[in-house]
């Protein structure tokens, strides 16, 4: 029998809801790391008018001193802080149906205020519903990650066309993380001069051979070091098809396993499992191969790219209130 526009739309918007309720934009598919973490990382932010502020130690400014007797010290006021300011931005996705997407699959809507559907209606109208919110979610969840993976300005229309070719006005991964030692010394980042050595990352833009004399384990222990200098240490290690093969065979030809780390509790034996260093697992990311394949801010092949992360101090700051609204 004919379905109501507004018995359509209470039985949609119910189907949609379990769906999501049962299947959280936080269960991003494996496939996409960085994204995951980002999203187990998230912390809400308060709004503002422009921007959101992040406090950043720029130093301990000490008036540390050295005297005898009666000599005279000084005393000096503080200043240790400055202040990133990131903009923020909004992302929407969404879709339409029409009434012929609901004859072709046997339901016709009338105008009618009383008629209802049946329950073999109410099942292929859910269907529907259920089909196209969980193609919203993945779709979603693929568009963001890749603009998490490019700079503000990189263009990716080439994968997401919606979006403008001067960029998607949002700070991703190579922004944080440039990927050469020039980059990371160049321009500015949050409104603060990259020069500020402390608003400086660490970047080896050099090949890591795997040879007998190979450079590998040598960058890769002292990107570990410049990492964990300043306190704290990288929790997520990701990198492309590239590297990630060429760490595993390094490792089992040169070592017999690929388990690098004292600490570390498990270890895999032919590259079959998770694969460690200094105890955090090595993740394949597929996004990265895919940004290399389509050339995309490919100066340095993603393929071969490493990333050694400390999430405390990278995370997604949604809007408070404002995440994921339907």
């Amino acid at each position: 029998m004919p379905v109501t526009a507004a018995e359509l739309t209470k039985i949609g918007k119910h189907a949609i809801d379990v769906y999501m309720r049962n299947n959280p934009i936080d269960s991003v598919n494996d496939e996409r790391p960085f994204l995951k973490k980002m999203m187990q990382k998230r912390k809400d932010a308060p709004g503002g008018k422009q921007y959101m502020y992040a406090q950043v130690r720029k130093s301990n400014d000490s008036n540390f001193q050295t005297f005898y007797g009666s000599e005279t010290v000084t005393y000096n006021r503080k200043d240790t802080i400055e202040q990133a300011q990131y903009e923020y931005d909004s992302f929407h996705d969404g879709f339409t149906l029409h009434e012929d997407d609901f004859i072709r699959n046997g339901i016709t809507i009338s105008a009618g205020p009383k008629s209802k559907a049946s329950s073999d209606e109410r099942v292929q109208i859910t269907n529907i519903f259920e089909e196209h919110a969980e193609t919203l979610r993945l779709g979603f969840e693929e568009s963001l990650d890749l603009v998490l993976h490019n700079s503000f300005d990189t263009d990716i229309t080439a994968l997401v066309p919606q979006l403008p070719s001067t960029g998607s006005n949002v700070y991703g991964l190579p922004d944080m993380v440039p990927e050469t030692a020039t980059l990371a010394a160049a321009g500015s980042y949050a409104g603060i001069a990259r020069s500020n050595s402390y608003w400086q990352t660490h970047a080896v833009d050099t090949a890591l051979t795997t040879t007998a004399a190979g450079t590998l384990l040598t960058g890769m222990r002292n990107a570990w070091r410049q990492c964990t200098r300043y306190g704290g240490k990288p929790d997520f290690i990701m990198c492309g098809s590239t590297f990630f093969d060429q760490y595993v065979e390094h490792m089992m030809e040169n070592y017999g396993q690929v388990n690098y780390s004292p600490v570390a509790k498990k270890g895999v034996e032919g590259a079959e499992g998770e694969v460690y260093y200094q105890g955090i697992p090595i993740v394949w990311n597929p996004t990265m191969d895919t940004l290399s394949d389509n050339s995309i801010d490919n100066t340095v092949d993603w393929k071969k790219r490493v990333y050694f992360i400390n999430t405390r101090f990278m995370q997604l700051r949604p809007i408070k209130g404002q995440w994921m609204l339907s």
